[in-house]
């Protein structure tokens, strides 16, 4: 019992018990409803976050498409060559793809007969040149000065013309425009065998070149691998 001036306050130990109790559920209370709206600040912050995050991805995926699209090389329909669509030229049945020792004399009467009636340098440069008819698959003219040691014209190896014929040897190192100049300074035509390159397949093969002394050069023709 508490005495206050005249009057007396009883204190109940019910009651007390009682209010420490409401006053712990309120502020209990109170700490889940700030515990709550932390969580769903936390929630919208993440929200917040992933968002920004996907639109940092979709605009790096943007860019790298980009780039990808610009350095990549543009590539254009392939056109057909407008001759791609015709037949080949075909060799006729009875033609080989070598030439023959009696093509090559035939040839070579030709040669002769086109550096009697042109002018002779007009004639050496039409055998360089293989205008037709000097050059048939492996068949060409070359010539050599009779006068001097140069080669005048060749049909397969243009590169050699205006050498000395000490240059010009066959495939077994021998000098063969030597060969043919000695040949022509005791005879008006004939032939000599002897292996050179085949300028269209590119390999050693035995050759037979047939020969004539004209006014200046002696002119020849020959056949590759002649059976």
């Amino acid at each position: 019992m508490i005495r206050t001036g005249s009057s007396t306050a009883h204190c109940h130990p019910t009651t007390a018990f009682q209010d420490a109790a409401l006053m712990s559920g309120f502020f209990l209370r109170y700490q889940l409803t700030r515990s709550v709206f932390r969580a769903q600040d936390l929630t919208a912050h993440i929200d917040v976050l992933m968002e920004e995050r996907m639109k940092v991805g979709f605009l790096l995926v943007c860019i790298l498409l980009s780039l990808a699209i610009g350095c990549s090389p543009v590539v254009k329909p392939t056109q057909s060559s407008p001759q791609s669509n015709q037949p080949k030229a075909q060799l006729s049945p009875d033609k080989s793809e070598r030439g023959t020792p009696a093509e090559a004399q035939a040839m070579l009467q030709k040669a002769v007969e086109h550096y009697q009636s042109a002018a002779r340098q007009q004639a050496l440069a039409d055998f360089t040149g293989k205008k037709p008819p000097f050059g048939d698959r492996d068949l060409y003219v070359f010539c050599l000065d009779l006068n001097g040691s140069t080669l005048t014209a060749h049909g397969a190896f243009p590169q050699y013309v205006g050498k000395s014929v000490d240059v010009w040897k066959d495939a077994d190192g021998r000098p063969l425009g030597k060969a043919i100049q000695d040949a022509a300074s005791k005879s008006e035509d004939g032939s000599i065998r002897y292996r050179m390159i085949n300028p269209i397949s590119g390999k050693i093969e035995p050759k037979i070149s047939f020969w004539r002394k004209l006014a200046e050069d002696v002119c020849a023709v020959g056949a590759y691998n002649p059976e």
